[in-house]
């Protein structure tokens, strides 16, 4: 029987959404749906040979490439009723009790059902998956989208594209400074309302500064999905062997000024070398800005980016 739903928001990639999901999926009675509405209708769900044909494009919430919604109806709650949180046999094949997805934020900008559907089901437990450190965070993207892999599996290789370092425009790291704040603060207006359980859960309470899991903090993730773990914990990727900021970004200091100035400077703490995200879990709050400004945006390079002055 389902006595546990949950599903986690993930602002950004290279948050540690991915390592939260596939530990989650590896332990009994638990399962976690990766992907869920992914590269077509189901993602990698397994069991979408059981849906009959006519119900294919009734349940298509097809995103493309560009995360544009393009075909299908919007009936992602009924979808999610009839064939995710369920005891049915045919899509919970193991029993799970505790059943769940992680999905961006882009997808409630372009399935206002799904939307809706999370914000009236209280039952629903929400994480949000952040990550502290916004420069680190920042950093992460730009290498990945320069053909780095975002980590190694155990046993593989990474793999490395362009290492060298870059010059970035300063104003698209505030640019996605300000997003990430704004999806936060999104999250939390929307879920966090005293109704239902909520959490936030940051890539800094996942892993100790030396790249080890922090199996205290795991052990809590567990409690409030009202589970147990059924095995030990470990990480499910390697520790990238990216460049910090300051060596990743040639233009580090132009960045960091222009930062100093911006915003009346909220975001300068993450330039300083003292600064640690696993002691400081504040964040800086913006001033004269819109949240549904990020539900609106449909351009998924511009939704990344989308700054307000």
């Amino acid at each position: 029987m389902i006595r546990s739903k949950w599903v986690m928001l993930c602002p950004m990639a290279r948050s540690g959404s991915s390592h939260t999901s596939e530990l989650l999926a590896g332990h009994e009675r638990l399962y976690s749906h990766h992907g869920l509405f992914n590269n077509g209708p189901f993602g990698r769900w397994p069991a979408d040979q059981f849906i009959p044909p006519e119900k294919k494009d009734y349940y298509s919430a097809i995103l493309d490439k560009n995360y544009v919604r393009i075909g299908g109806q919007e009936h992602s709650g009924e979808f999610l009723d009839e064939y995710i949180f369920t005891d049915d046999p045919r899509y919970n094949p193991y029993n799970w009790e505790c059943v769940g997805f992680k999905i961006q934020f882009v997808h409630l900008v372009h399935m206002p059902d799904l939307r809706e559907y999370l914000i009236k089901n209280k039952d629903i437990k929400i994480i949000v998956n952040t990550r502290r450190h916004l420069l680190e965070h920042t950093c992460a993207e730009y290498w990945c989208q320069n053909g780095n892999s975002r980590a190694a599996r155990e046993g593989k290789s990474y793999t490395f594209g362009k290492t060298d370092a870059i010059v970035v425009d300063p104003g698209g790291i505030r640019a996605t400074f300000r997003n990430l704040c704004r999806y936060r603060q999104y999250a939390i207006e929307t879920f966090n309302d005293g109704e239902r359980d909520f959490l936030e859960w940051s890539y800094e309470d996942m892993f100790h500064e030396n790249g080890l899991i922090n199996i205290e903090n795991h052990r809590k993730l567990f409690d409030f999905l009202d589970t147990k773990p059924s095995r030990s914990f470990a990480a499910t990727f390697s520790q990238t062997p990216r460049p910090p900021a300051k060596e990743y970004f040639l233009n580090f200091q132009e960045i960091a000024e222009f930062i100093r100035v911006s915003d009346d400077g909220i975001f300068q703490k993450y330039f300083s070398d003292d600064y640690d995200p696993r002691k400081d879990a504040s964040w800086p709050v913006l001033k004269n800005y819109r949240l549904e400004n990020i539900m609106i945006e449909k351009n998924n390079d511009a939704f990344r980016n989308y700054s307000r002055d």
